[in-house]
């Protein structure tokens, strides 16, 4: 399937060649598919449920670790990304499937999410998910670029870019709530007297 799209859109694939392709009978096919689409799905589904299992993240532990730490939380996700850079290059691609971006997305703004929380606990859920789409964002056009560069992946790279743009946005987040605390603790001048007593105006 993967290398079919390679050469074409999911839309021109046909079962015939795809059968063909794949050395099994329409019977055989048909016992388990009822389109193209279905395989897609399957190796889709195949791709997430894998990179679920690998996932080690645990925004809680990722409190302690430094950046110049040896220890990657995320190293395992990273890892596996690396090794799949054909598989998201094609379907992310313009013969891929649009579900197949959307899903990453998701699955990347979750990370977000669990990592705002851990970080930056003073937050509002809205400032969360802007974050975790921020993030999302940029983490998936990095991915699309590594998979169409992938002399270019390195795993660590990865992990820290994806970290450094997390904490930076917390940071930020962070930075703004104490400057509008601060800002509210600040005396208010009384209506009418900003520029001077009523008696010297002329």
């Amino acid at each position: 399937m993967v290398d079919l799209l390679e050469t074409r859109p999911l839309y021109c694939l046909k079962i015939t060649e795809f059968v063909k392709f794949a050395g099994i009978g329409r019977s055989t096919f048909y016992m388990y598919f009822d389109s193209v689409y279905d395989v897609l799905q399957k190796v889709e589904d195949e791709f997430f449920d894998a990179m679920q299992r690998v996932d080690s993240y645990d925004p809680i532990t990722d409190l302690l670790i430094r950046d110049d730490d040896t220890a990657r939380s995320l190293g395992p996700v990273m890892d596996y990304l690396g090794k799949n850079l054909r598989l998201i290059r094609i379907l992310s691609g313009p013969n891929g499937h649009p579900a197949f971006e959307a899903r990453m997305v998701g699955y990347i703004r979750d990370l977000g999410i669990q990592f705002s929380k851990a970080h930056n606990t003073t937050a509002t859920d809205e400032e969360q998910v802007q974050l975790s789409e921020f993030v999302a964002g940029g983490a998936m056009a990095s991915l699309k670029w590594w998979a169409n560069h992938e002399g270019n992946f390195n795993s660590d790279a990865a992990f820290r870019i994806f970290l450094l743009e997390s904490r930076s946005i917390v940071r930020l987040l962070q930075s703004g709530r104490r400057r509008e605390g601060a800002a509210s603790l600040q005396p208010q001048q009384a209506p009418g007297r900003a520029i001077g007593h009523d008696k010297d105006r002329v």
